[in-house]
């Protein structure tokens, strides 16, 4: 209801306060992480036009970390953030304006550009929600059954006057059909570029480390849950290391925040070489490094393709995640026609098999979900959402 109310109020305000050229806010995961492709833009566009360019958090900690490298940064709530926020000409998020910025206090002739966390192989948004699975499972926030009672009461047209004009970035047509569904637009409202956030991997293409692995599953079970996801899929971590020493490989295990493992495995693998496990906040700024990504039903797996990373879907438990968690836009089949791992001992036994470079065979995979070039393409989404706003963009350090 204060959500609402405040809305109201800044939508009138918004006949009376013009938005700001070229004023823009980012912002990331609910407020909480400096990451991601919000991340990747605010960093280029700040090293182009830094004015009036700031990144939004409300964690001390980031804020003080990019305003020591020399970006502009804003955390919490007071007078001037919340100013800012009605005079913004554009915001970004990755997950909405609402959770990742002061989203009750924005504009209503702001545009917003929703850049999103990753090409969907999980059902998200209105799709997910018709799987009837819980909000815990989903991670989604409790449904307010007040607000849903008013829904019912008002008409639909005065939720539509509220919602505020949103741009979804999608990195191939395909991904763009699954996005029009998913947040119910349409094709409009759908921009079509790469993702920032490899940008750096490509400008560092080359210098992956032979047999270096990563683990990246997405979560499983309730958000923010412990989950032994290793062992109860047959992760043992002597076998793992054996044939890890053996290739003279290493294995780095990156859970989704929402996950944790159990201390005592962690304690295990702390006793190792060569196992290790990731807690850094933004994967992208090392996913380069990798010779090998392994995933089950993550995004990261189109990101690896994306970039020339040989990837593995290792699809442990997937019955029991389609049951229980979310069901998958495509079948396995057509995301890796190769033979996949049943579980942890068949990789290991099979590890030369499964680490072995199948990048070629996936080149039409790789143009069916991130049709851009192995490039960068921050200057190119630029110019893209400068369409959106009525003007061309121009890069003034070419000038």
């Amino acid at each position: 209801m204060k959500f609402i109310f405040t809305r109201l109020v800044i939508f009138l305000l918004s006949v009376f306060v013009p938005t700001k050229k070229g004023l823009f806010i980012f912002g990331s995961w609910f407020g909480k992480k400096y990451g991601d492709n919000t991340r990747a833009l605010f960093e280029h566009l700040s090293n182009i036009q830094p004015e009036n360019v700031y990144w939004y958090t409300d964690n001390e900690k980031i804020a003080s970390k990019i305003i020591a490298s020399g970006n502009k940064c804003i955390s919490g709530v007071n007078m001037k953030n919340i100013f800012l926020h009605l005079r913004a000409e554009a915001v970004f998020c990755n997950c909405s304006a609402n959770s990742d910025l002061l989203g009750g206090y924005i504009n209503k002739r702001t545009k917003v550009f929703n850049l999103w966390h990753g090409t969907p192989m999980k059902k998200i948004g209105k799709d997910a929600v018709k799987s009837g699975l819980s909000h815990t499972r989903l991670g989604m926030s409790k449904p307010n059954l007040t607000l849903s009672l008013i829904k019912k009461i008002l008409p639909s047209t005065f939720y539509n006057f509220l919602k505020l004009d949103t741009y979804y970035l999608a990195s191939s047509p395909e991904v763009s059909k699954i996005l029009q569904g998913a947040m119910g637009v349409n094709e409009e409202k759908i921009i079509i570029c790469g993702y920032p956030k490899l940008d750096k991997i490509f400008i560092e293409s080359g210098y992956a480390e032979p047999y270096k692995i990563l683990y990246a599953p997405t979560y499983r079970g309730e958000y923010n849950s412990e989950l032994d996801i290793l062992t109860m899929f047959g992760f043992n971590i002597e076998l793992a290391d054996k044939v890890l020493k053996e290739n003279k490989a290493t294995l780095t295990i990156r859970l989704h925040p929402a996950n944790k493992l159990p201390v005592a495995v962690i304690n295990r693998i702390n006793n190792t070489n060569t196992i290790s496990i990731d807690n850094e906040d933004d994967i992208y700024e090392s996913l380069g490094k990798y010779s090998l990504v392994i995933t089950d039903y993550s995004s990261v797996y189109f990101d690896a393709l994306a970039v020339g990373i040989n990837v593995l879907i290792a699809p442990f438990g997937y019955k029991d995640y389609l049951e229980n968690d979310r069901d998958l836009y495509f079948s396995l089949s057509e995301l890796y026609p190769e033979r996949m791992p049943i579980d942890w001992k068949d990789f290991f036994e099979h590890f030369s098999y499964f680490a072995s470079n199948k990048r070629e065979q996936f080149s039409s995979i790789r143009n069916k979900f991130y049709s851009f070039p192995y490039a960068p393409c921050s200057d190119k989404l630029l110019s893209l959402v400068y369409l959106k706003l009525g003007r061309e963009y121009v890069n003034k350090k070419n000038y």
